[in-house]
């Protein structure tokens, strides 16, 4: 991170005084309070980036863009955060919605059944909202059907996956969405659709991570297979 958003001149301008940059590295060196730091916030490796509150809670990790950009938009983030649960305690009904926005992706809330259950509580919720959580949520029930693979195997989780695209229940997020998506088109491939499989790879072909040329080959390889199934 050193040589990424941190080092660049308009880190400090961006992120102004919204929050407060303390940079941890783990050490063994005794008396040092903070050693443990990166186990207590859930960090598996370097660079972890975590949010904390102002009185030392943990928000959250940061695992979108590494940008000044990326980090600015998790930062406000985590104040909109902090503010709807301000407001849900003295009793704003309307910010629970927000509330639930915010720790979905966080992943404070991050099974399927307790998100179900949260929005199904919510009196007040806008379109926008409820489309919102609604792909943050698809993103869960999808966590689950992969913790089944075993059970399901690649046919099965291909076909819940093309459950949950024709109900219309879409996964947001980069990297959810692109593991969901290649089971949908793991589906097309496996029935031989090649309309289905046509139309999420163009879907595919738009996301960040199939940009990189090795990755946008694979995809144009697996639908030319699919096309040549007909020939």
């Amino acid at each position: 991170m050193e040589n990424g958003a941190f080092s660049q001149k308009d880190f400090a301008k961006t992120i102004g005084d919204r929050a407060l940059l303390f940079a941890h590295v783990t050490t063994r060196i005794p008396e040092h309070p903070n050693d443990g730091m990166l186990s207590d916030v859930g960090g598996r490796g370097f660079p972890t980036i975590a949010l904390l509150s102002p009185d030392g809670e943990l928000i959250g990790r940061h695992s979108g863009p590494r940008s000044v950009e990326g980090l600015a938009a998790a930062i406000d983030r985590a104040a909109g955060l902090i503010n709807s649960r301000a407001m849900v305690a003295a009793g704003d009904e309307a910010a629970k919605a927000d509330l639930l926005l915010y720790e979905l992706g966080f992943g404070i809330v991050a099974d399927f059944k307790t998100a179900t259950q949260r929005f199904e509580e919510l009196k007040k919720v806008t379109p926008e909202q409820e489309k919102e959580i609604g792909g943050l949520m698809a993103g869960l029930e999808f966590s689950d059907v992969m913790a089944q693979r075993k059970t399901l195997g690649g046919k099965g989780v291909a076909a819940k996956a093309y459950e949950m695209y024709q109900a219309g229940r879409i996964v947001t997020g980069d990297i959810e969405a692109d593991f969901w998506l290649s089971g949908v088109l793991a589906h097309a491939m496996f029935q031989r659709d090649i309309k289905l499989g046509e139309e999420v790879a163009e879907k595919l072909s738009k996301m960040e991570s199939f940009q990189d040329p090795g990755t946008a080959a694979i995809l144009k390889r697996m639908l030319a297979r699919l096309r040549n199934h007909d020939k």
